[in-house]
C-alpha cells in the first residue's frame, strides 16, 4: 500500500540540517503522532463482524496499530497496520465482487475466481483522510523546534 510523503523546499531542508542531530527526532515526533491519527481513523472505519451468540467481534480493530517510527539516515519512516492474516480480504474484497469494487490494490493481489466478497477499505481510507493533517503536524513539529532553536 504507497504512503504519504512528505516533501520541502530548500530552505526547509537548510533548516533541517541547522537543527543538526535534533531533526530526525523532531521529524520521528510529528511522524508518531500522525500515526496516532490513522491508527485511530483506522479502527473507527474498521468493520466488525455480524453478531451472534458467543461471538465478540472485533479482532481486525483492535490488531491495529501504529508501530514506532523508524529513522534511517534522512528518512522517517511509520507504519499503521494489522497482523491478522485476513485483513488484506476484508480492505481490497476478495473475488469478483472485490475487483468490482474498485480499490486500489498491490499488484500481487489475487482476487479469484469466486462472486467473493465487496472491498471495505479501512486503512488506506483513514490514511487518505488524515493526509493533510498528518503534513501539518509534521510542519508544525518543524516550525516549533527551529523557533526554539533559532535556526
Amino acid at each position: 500500500m504507497p504512503g504519504l510523503n512528505v516533501a520541502g523546499g530548500d530552505d526547509l531542508i537548510r533548516r533541517l540540517q541547522n537543527l543538526g542531530d535534533r531533526a530526525p527526532g523532531v521529524l520521528a515526533e510529528g511522524v508518531w503522532r500522525g500515526e496516532l491519527k490513522v491508527e485511530r481513523e483506522a479502527k473507527r472505519r474498521c468493520p466488525v463482524g455480524v453478531s451472534r451468540p458467543g461471538y465478540t467481534g472485533g479482532r481486525l480493530r483492535n490488531s491495529i496499530t501504529a508501530e514506532e517510527p523508524v529513522v534511517e539516515g534522512n528518512r522517517v519512516s511509520g507504519v499503521v497496520g494489522t497482523n491478522v492474516e485476513y485483513a488484506p480480504f476484508v480492505e481490497y474484497g476478495t473475488g469478483r465482487r472485490g475487483d468490482a469494487s474498485g480499490v486500489e490494490h498491490p499488484d500481487d493481489y489475487i482476487y479469484g475466481p469466486k462472486p467473493g466478497m465487496d472491498a471495505q477499505p479501512f486503512l488506506r481510507p483513514a490514511l487518505d483522510e488524515n493526509a493533510d493533517k498528518i503534513r501539518r503536524i509534521i510542519a508544525a513539529g518543524i516550525q516549533d523546534a527551529i523557533r526554539r532553536e533559532g535556526v
